[in-house]
């Protein structure tokens, strides 16, 4: 009878403390403080950003607005690139052509990622 009274007890204490070591442990959340923002883009990484998106958008001859960039597209100096800060985290990077009044208007989110390219600088719902 003392070891079934024991036996029940262990069992119990089983029963009720299993369960929870199956939870996750200290520190752990889904909570808003787990997935924190990304941070916006510095200049420095936009300027990066930009000129290596406009040398593969050249150096791969895609169209832009039904035209194949040339060459003379790649290396624009810096002082030819402006930036400005769009809804939602994106960033609109212009990009003056070095031999003539032409640009390029490039779309990147906040990870630096490439999400359109034009010569119009016209985004339907950023600007």
């Amino acid at each position: 009878m003392k070891n079934s009274k024991i036996i029940t007890q262990i069992l119990l204490i089983a029963l009720f403390t299993l369960p929870f070591s199956a939870f996750a442990g200290g520190g752990h959340s889904h909570g808003p403080a787990g997935h924190a923002p990304t941070p916006r883009l510095t200049q420095e990484q936009i300027l990066i950003f930009g000129q290596t998106h406009l040398d593969k958008v050249v150096g791969r001859k895609l169209k832009v607005d039904g035209e194949v960039l040339d060459a003379s597209w790649k290396g624009i100096s810096p002082k030819k690139i402006s930036t400005k800060m769009l809804k939602y985290g994106f960033t609109l990077i212009q990009m003056e052509h070095p031999k003539g009044k032409r640009k390029v208007f490039l779309l990147i989110d906040r990870r630096g990622e490439l999400r359109d390219i034009n010569h119009s600088g016209k985004f339907p719902n950023l600007n």
